[in-house]
């Protein structure tokens, strides 16, 4: 389904008091893909993702006050932003806040690991092994 409606991300980044990277800002409104979709997961390096859907009626305000939240709980900088995870190990994929690149959570030790230099990146790879 195509996505017409744009994402009002003023108003997010008011809520959340942080201004939020361009990518994920374009991740979201699909500017990457035009459509909306409940799925994006695929093979990515042998491991399997899936990405955050962007789907209908999405309520992104507390999708990322949730985040925040939660990372602020666990006493880190709201930084690192979830877009989606790897399975069966459960890893994040983050999106650094600041640069755009996007990297590999390990839960245990909170290190980082360089999964791609952005989003479109990440994206183009998993398109490529599922082809």
């Amino acid at each position: 389904m195509e996505k017409r409606d744009v994402e009002d991300f003023d108003t997010i980044e008011t809520e959340i008091k942080i201004r939020l990277h361009e990518t994920i800002k374009k991740y979201f409104n699909s500017y990457f893909n035009s459509y909306l979709f409940l799925s994006l997961e695929g093979f990515y390096h042998s491991n399997y993702i899936y990405l955050e859907p962007v789907e209908p009626d999405k309520d992104l305000l507390t999708y990322f006050k949730n985040l925040k939240s939660y990372e602020e709980s666990r006493g880190n900088e709201f930084r690192y932003i979830q877009i989606g995870f790897i399975s069966p190990d459960e890893r994040a994929i983050n999106v650094d806040n600041e640069t755009g690149k996007v990297y590999i959570e390990e839960y245990e030790t909170n290190e980082l690991n360089l999964a791609a230099h952005s989003l479109q990146e990440l994206i183009e790879e998993i398109k490529l092994k599922n082809k």
